[in-house]
């Protein structure tokens, strides 16, 4: 029935224009629409476990209504207040459409509170209005806006009918009061998620740029398993962090608390993982160590988790934004305001996922500069070592040099105190020799002379004995 006349009335005004009118007419009277208060009568859908049906009725009659208020023709509107009246009266036709306008307003309410306790962003296309609702604001303008007075759209034309009719004219005042408090409140309803979303999408976009200039990544050097094992040992298998300050090597002492850099680096190459969402902590944890390549160093980046926060807010900022955008693209067909709005926002959203994608790009640059720059630290220092360590031997070999010298002269000294030494010995030698031989000749003429003695002896003992002898006689 209700799609029956709905089409009826659209085809009637779109070809024969205001003649159809009578017709019209005719037509919302067997139409019969009805307020709420009606459909609640015994004879027709009475009592509570009715009134989802008396909603779905409603709703249904609001869409041929306000169908019908978008298909009269200006002129009828403007010059026969007498027609509006009749197609639109205050006890049947208007109620009727404020009673469906309320049930539209009600369900999208409840639509809104349910979604107000939930958490995640993907739900908010719950929010949206129902497309009778948006049929119903994209056909009307409250009356109260001037500017809109002259459009045919405008409901001051309802005023307007009844401004001479004393008894009618309050009951219709309410009426369109209602409908454009409605309007009045979905329109800035749509303004301020719109405007909400576009600032917190700007508050998250400054908090990412602090972020990234504010970042300060350190890198810790691994040179051996036993390296990446002492590291292992003082991460926290889910979240990666720091449980106490750790140094490997020439490596800076790297705080308590600072997170492991998944997203780029040795551990994004090794793991093939470049999106933090989809980061395997665990896996991470557990496959720690073969991350090692032998000959080869192994640079960990850490860092604060304050860049991945931020990241995160402004990544669920713009999808609110976007989410928000695509919602209220139905409002935009309703409110011109909201429209024009979301048609500048169009492009704030896209500067500001470019906006992202260049502080992405900053801040993989800067860290990068920043494991380069720990990188040579390490390099340099390592350096200095080395040089460090050639200064010392070259300190050695002079002092070797000064003592070889030392020994050299020293050699010199007694290889001559030698020769000398030798010398001596020849002339000892040589002393030796003439005092041997002058020894012989000693013993020789010792000899001789013992021989002669031992002669003189014997020839003493015989003129003795002969002495003897002859004194005896």
């Amino acid at each position: 029935q209700c799609g029956l006349v709905s089409s009826l009335i659209e085809t009637g005004f779109a070809l024969r224009n205001d003649d159809f009118m009578d017709s019209a007419l005719k037509l919302h009277e067997c139409f019969d629409a009805k307020p709420e208060v009606e459909l609640d009568k015994e004879e027709l859908f009475p009592g509570p476990k009715n009134q989802r049906v008396r909603e779905d009725i409603l709703i249904c009659q609001l869409e041929v209504l306000i169908n019908s208020w978008n298909w009269l023709p200006r002129i009828i509107k403007e010059d026969s207040p007498k027609d509006l009246q009749n197609f639109f009266r205050p006890d049947f036709e208007l109620p009727a459409m404020r009673d469906g306008l309320r049930v539209l307003m009600k369900r999208w309410e409840e639509q809104k509170k349910k979604q107000e306790k939930k958490e995640k962003a993907s739900d908010d296309e719950n929010i949206e209005m129902p497309d009778q609702l948006v049929d119903f604001f994209s056909k009307i303008q409250p009356a109260h806006n001037e500017e809109a007075r002259g459009n045919e759209r405008s409901l001051f034309w309802f005023t307007k009918a009844y401004q001479n009719q004393r008894m009618e004219q309050q009951i219709v005042h309410d009426i369109i009061s209602e409908f454009s408090k409605c309007y009045d409140r979905a329109e800035s309803f749509w303004e301020d998620r719109v405007t909400e979303a576009r600032k917190a999408a700007e508050d998250a976009q400054l908090s990412l740029k602090q972020a990234v200039s504010s970042e300060q990544a350190q890198v810790i050097l691994c040179s051996s398993k036993e390296d990446l094992q002492k590291v292992k040992d003082l991460l926290d298998s889910k979240s990666l962090k720091l449980t106490a300050d750790c140094q490997v090597g020439d490596s800076a002492v790297v705080k308590r608390g600072q997170a492991l850099v998944t997203t780029q680096g040795a551990v994004a190459q090794h793991f093939n993982k470049m999106n933090k969402s989809s980061v395997d902590a665990a896996k991470i944890y557990a496959d720690f160590t073969s991350m090692f390549k032998a000959g080869k160093d192994l640079r960990l980046l850490f860092s604060s988790e304050n860049y991945d926060v931020q990241q995160s807010e402004a990544d669920k900022a713009l999808d609110r934004l976007q989410s928000d955008l695509v919602m209220a693209k139905s409002a935009g067909q309703a409110f011109p305001a909201v429209k024009q709005n979301l048609d500048s926002l169009t492009e704030v959203l896209h500067g500001f996922q470019i906006s992202k994608k260049d502080q992405e790009a900053s801040r993989k640059l800067a860290l990068q500069e920043q494991e380069l720059q720990e990188t040579m630290r390490v390099a340099n220092a390592r350096l200095r070592q080395v040089e460090m360590k050639k200064e010392h031997l070259e300190i050695l070999n002079k002092k070797l040099e000064v003592d070889k010298k030392t020994l050299a002269k020293e050699k010199t000294q007694v290889e001559d105190q030698l020769a000398s030494v030798m010398q001596v010995q020849e002339s000892v030698l040589r002393e030796k020799e003439i005092i041997a031989k002058q020894k012989e000749e000693m013993a020789r003429a010792l000899r001789e002379v013992s021989g002669f003695l031992q002669q003189e002896k014997a020839s003493l003992e015989r003129r003795t004995t002969r002495n003897l002898g002859g004194a005896a006689s």
